[in-house]
């Protein structure tokens, strides 16, 4: 029950006053300015009712008073569930019923100021925190019923790892580290927690630039930043930035998410001489479990997620619940006090999961990751891959039958397989729809689907039509025999007639679309994604609009339109 977090950082706030505690680009705050801001808005909340038991929304852009309110709930004891403004309506209106939070903290559209709202859950399924081990927060995550899963992570969890990290990589006052992670993925969580527990520097990256690698690059110089953490597709991003070669500050450099290949690695080494750490951990145990810092042994081959942290058990379990021996593959199985605490109101889910390994020594209570591995003789770990359909996409976490499930509600579909396919460094979502003999489908009424649903990073690039579904001898979906299927039928967007390529605007908007995604047979009207297109690189697309011609173009309005003729139109 204790607010273990919540008592490290009012301990860390009272430290260094005059330090500067939080910065972004325009504004800085010592740590005497954010521990007045902090109280003051501590004490808004617990006028509003707010209490340790609460459940509290946030759906907040990253500024320094967002941080401010999370600190508060912290503060307090609330626990906090972060929703991005940007989702869908669908989807912020499911996780605000699911969780049955007491109040949300948004913007307001018109005002602009941030107002706290007391809140109904239309199912009364609200959360009863007040038998529970202190949450901290709630984190929704990919699920397979088609809805996203809350992850329900405790004080005590979040507080243990902030103590390890900093005594393993000696963080102190000096620590400037930079929060360029979104808040619905719990990465955040420590890049926010940990300067304010060590005395150090929170800067804020601009949420609206975070994914520009030249952005990120040219930030880590400018405000001298000693502590990042990429996911392994956007480090290779950064790396090739010029920018990156005067980046003498760094000293830490963390990357999780996805594998970190050893080539990477190499290119690391060859420009920077900060220490590169290897993290690994699920969102049910609390951000990551296992560290490896890279030496240049590892160059030479596979490079290992690591070692427990502090008070963290690791098992690697074989198909018959036995622990694994030495370089034998298995399911890799957490213990300790990282664990969740557990689902919302996903009670089967949960039982799944979270089980007590009885098969085991002493029967330890363990979360199922899902994931091969195996341990070497030196107890490295190291990552096989996923056991079921839950993989991460450009460091995303996604579900594919979160996707499907979409997808087969639509009227017109029949039966939608979704697999994933890499092109160069980058994971992609390939969509593949049976749909009824009597209904056609239109590409526009599947991704107008997709999009008022999920959010971006799980929208498919590319939607094929298939006349049957293949399946293995067991009967099941063969997916590998997808993307090699002949009889399949591509959707594409509705064809418009393009006659104008003397128009100024669309020349000027086409040359930069063929810049960025390096392929100058693009047209007007080519499909982003099919040009080979992704998130990143709808980002620089959206500075370089804006930079260049004044167009204030969101990188998720860049994935919407999709190409050059719908953006002219959009702003004409």
């Amino acid at each position: 029950m204790d607010n273990k977090l919540g008592e490290m950082i009012q301990s860390g706030l009272r430290k260094n006053p005059e330090n500067i505690a939080i910065q972004s680009e325009f504004l800085k705050l010592t740590y005497k300015e954010l521990a007045d801001k902090v109280e003051g808005v501590s004490n808004l909340l617990i006028n509003k009712r707010i209490t340790k038991h609460s459940c509290v929304i946030v759906e907040l852009k990253r500024n320094i008073d967002c941080i401010c309110y999370i600190l508060a709930l912290v503060n307090i004891g609330s626990a906090y569930v972060p929703v991005d403004p940007a989702h869908s309506k669908e989807r912020k209106e499911f996780i605000k019923q699911d969780v049955g939070a007491d109040f949300i903290i948004s913007t307001n559209s018109i005002s602009n100021n941030i107002e706290v709202m007391p809140l109904i859950a239309k199912n009364n399924m609200a959360i009863d925190n007040s038998q529970l081990p202190h949450i901290a927060y709630i984190l929704y995550t990919s699920g397979t019923t088609g809805n996203p899963k809350g992850v329900k992570i405790k004080s005590s969890a979040v507080a243990n790892l902030l103590s390890w990290m900093t005594e393993t990589y000696g963080f102190n006052n000096e620590t400037r580290i930079i929060n360029k992670t979104a808040l619905t993925f719990d990465a955040s969580v420590w890049e926010i927690f940990i300067s304010f527990f060590c005395g150090g520097t929170l800067f804020l990256a601009d949420p609206d630039k975070d994914k520009i690698p030249r952005y990120l690059a040219e930030t880590i110089n400018k405000f001298n930043i000693n502590t990042v953490q990429f996911v392994p597709a956007m480090l290779k991003k950064v790396l090739k930035e010029p920018a990156f070669k005067e980046c003498r500050s760094l000293k830490n450099v963390f990357t999780g998410g996805e594998t970190l290949a050893s080539e990477l690695a190499k290119s690391f080494f060859n420009l920077s001489d900060a220490a590169l750490h290897n993290l690994y951990g699920p969102t049910e145990t609390t951000i990551q479990v296992l560290t490896h810092t890279v030496t240049k042994t590892d160059l030479l081959g596979e490079i290992p997620i690591g070692k427990p942290v502090a008070n963290v058990l690791v098992y690697i379990v074989t198909q018959d619940g036995k622990e694994a021996a030495v370089d034998e593959i298995g399911e890799l199985c957490i213990s300790g006090i990282a664990l969740a605490e557990g689902y919302v109101h996903r009670e089967t889910e949960e039982s799944q999961k979270f089980v007590s390994m009885y098969s085991l020594p002493g029967a330890p209570f363990v979360y199922k990751t899902g994931d091969f591995a195996y341990r070497n003789a030196f107890g490295d770990i190291f990552f096989c891959g996923r056991i079921d359909e839950q993989i991460k996409v450009n460091g995303y976490r996604v579900d594919l039958n979160e996707i499907e499930t979409v997808l087969n509600n639509h009227t017109s579909i029949d039966t939608a397989i979704v697999t994933k396919e890499s092109r160069g460094e980058f994971t992609f979502l390939i969509a593949y729809l049976k749909c009824h003999q009597e209904n056609g489908i239109l590409f526009e009424q599947v991704n107008e689907r997709i999009q008022n649903t999920l959010p971006h990073y799980m929208w498919p690039s590319d939607y094929y039509l298939i006349n049957d579904v293949p399946l293995t001898a067991h009967g099941k979906i063969d997916r590998k025999a997808l993307s090699v299927k002949l009889n399949k039928i591509k959707l594409t967007p509705t064809k418009h007639k393009v006659t104008d390529l003397n128009n100024e605007l669309k020349i000027s908007v086409l040359k930069i679309w063929r810049d960025v995604l390096n392929n100058d047979e693009i047209e007007l009207d080519s499909d982003f994604y099919s040009c080979g297109g992704n998130s990143i690189e709808a980002m620089i697309i959206s500075m370089k609009l804006n930079e260049q011609l004044g167009i204030n173009l969101t990188f998720e309005d860049v994935l919407k339109l999709r190409n050059v003729i719908n953006i002219v139109d959009s702003v004409s």
